[in-house]
């Protein structure tokens, strides 16, 4: 079970967090998830690869509740290869003892 959590840890996480739904990662998402994936087929970011496969969705400017527009903009998304999404993350959002970059 490596990598997976345990019902509590699970439900406690939901918890803290809320549900993929809460936070803005609906139906709608899904359906507009997989129109960037088809348009972006390789990793659009380069920043870790040389065109990997995208497997992931990256907003290019976080969006700020489920009313943002730039939540299902085309242009404020790219398709983003795992490696790549990670490496953003961990610079963007503080991962490693990074402090958190400020958004414009």
């Amino acid at each position: 079970m490596r990598g997976k959590r345990c019902g509590p840890c699970s439900a406690r996480k939901r918890a803290r967090i809320g549900s993929r739904h809460a936070r803005g990662y609906g139906s709608d998402w899904v359906a507009f998830r997989a129109f960037i994936l088809r348009r972006d087929r390789t990793c659009q970011s380069k920043a870790k690869c040389e065109g990997d496969p995208s497997r992931e969705v990256d907003h290019k400017v976080p969006f700020k509740g489920l009313a943002d527009p730039l939540r299902l903009d085309p242009d404020n998304c790219r398709g983003i290869c795992v490696a790549c999404h990670r490496h953003k993350s961990v610079m963007e959002d503080g991962g490693f003892g990074r402090r958190r970059r400020a958004h414009a």
